[in-house]
C-alpha cells in the first residue's frame, strides 16, 4: 500500500465526540485527581503529568484532542477492558474479528470506515494517530496501531493473540453485555442482509470452528436459533458462516446502542425506522463491573 501524503483533520462532530467521552471522565475532577488519572491509567511519571496540566492544557479533555503524546509518546487507557460495560464488550467483539495483534503486542485495526478508529480512539482515550492509505483496489483504508503492554496483556487474557484467524474462541461474556459483544462481532466481520419478502438475516464469517461454535452458544442465550454453514475449502482452510434468519435479532443487537459502539451503516440496516433519530444509551464507561473469565 502507498501512503497518501495528507491526513484529513478531525471533523467538528468527531472532536465533539472525543470531548464528550473524555470530558465525562474528567469534568468533575480537580487537577490533583486528573493527575492521578493520568499517572495510573496511562503510566505517566510526575514530570509528564506536570507537563500536561500546565496552563496550556487546563483540562485533560482539551489536551487529549490537541496533543499527540508527551515527548513523542502515545497514550492510551490501558485499563479500558478491565471492566465489563457496553464499550469494552463491543470493542472486544470487534477486535477479535477485525483487529490483529503482533508478536510484540502491538494492536492494530484497518478499515474502510473512518468512524471505527475515530470511535475507538475516543473510547480508549488514545493519542495514537489515524493514518490514511490507498489500497491496491483504489479504495481508502484507515489504520491505527496501539502499543500498550497493559492493554495487550488484558486482551490476550480475553482471547486475542497473534495469527488468531483459525484459533480464536469466544470468551465468557456476562449476559448483560452479550448483545454488545455480538454487535461488535457483526460490525467487525459480519453483514446484515435485507429482503423485503423474507425479512433480514445476519451473517458472521470466521475461519475458526471453535469461534463459530461459541457464537452459536452465545446467540442461543439471547433466544435465537443460529445455523452454521461451511464454505468449500479455499487457501487450505474452511470458512464458517453463522447465520440468524430473524429481523428481530439484528434489531435486538443495535436498538438503543451507544453511538460510540456501533457502525452507523449497519445500524441503519438493522433499525431502519430509527436511523434518522439520535439514539443514546448508557455510556461505554458507565459500568464498574469487574471482568472475569
Amino acid at each position: 500500500m502507498s501512503r497518501l501524503p495528507t491526513h484529513r483533520p478531525l471533523l467538528a462532530s468527531e472532536i465533539a465526540m472525543i470531548e464528550h467521552r473524555v470530558g465525562e471522565c474528567c469534568s468533575d475532577m480537580s487537577k490533583r485527581q486528573q493527575a492521578r488519572l493520568l499517572s495510573r491509567r496511562f503510566g505517566l511519571g510526575k514530570h509528564a503529568v506536570r507537563q500536561i496540566l500546565r496552563v496550556k492544557y487546563q483540562s485533560v479533555a482539551k489536551w487529549m484532542i490537541g496533543c499527540r503524546g508527551v515527548s513523542g509518546r502515545k497514550l492510551v487507557d490501558g485499563y479500558y477492558f478491565n471492566t465489563w460495560n457496553e464499550g469494552s464488550a463491543y470493542w472486544l467483539g470487534y477486535l477479535l474479528t477485525d483487529g490483529c495483534m503482533s508478536d510484540t503486542g502491538e494492536i492494530s485495526i484497518g478499515t474502510a470506515d473512518r468512524e471505527i478508529p475515530v470511535k475507538l480512539k475516543a473510547c480508549i482515550m488514545s493519542t495514537h494517530r489515524i493514518t490514511r492509505s490507498a489500497t491496491n483496489f483504489g479504495t481508502i483504508a484507515y489504520r491505527m496501531s496501539i502499543t500498550s503492554p497493559s492493554l495487550s496483556s488484558r486482551l490476550s487474557s480475553l482471547g486475542m493473540e497473534p495469527r488468531k484467524s483459525h484459533t480464536v474462541r469466544v470468551p465468557r461474556v456476562p449476559l448483560f453485555c452479550l448483545r454488545h459483544f455480538l454487535r461488535g462481532v457483526v460490525d467487525g466481520n459480519g453483514s446484515i442482509i435485507c429482503n423485503k419478502s423474507k425479512g433480514s438475516s445476519t451473517q458472521i464469517s470466521t475461519g475458526s470452528l471453535e469461534f463459530a461454535r461459541g457464537l452459536v452458544r452465545a446467540i442461543s442465550r439471547l433466544g435465537f436459533v443460529p445455523r452454521v454453514y461451511s464454505d468449500a475449502p479455499k487457501d487450505y482452510f474452511l470458512r464458517y458462516s453463522v447465520r440468524v434468519h430473524s429481523t428481530a435479532f439484528a434489531e435486538a443487537l443495535y436498538k438503543d446502542s451507544d453511538k460510540l459502539c456501533r457502525l452507523e451503516r449497519k445500524f441503519r440496516r438493522a433499525v431502519p425506522r430509527h436511523s434518522l433519530s439520535v439514539v443514546g444509551g448508557p455510556h461505554p464507561a458507565g459500568s464498574t463491573n469487574v471482568l472475569g473469565n
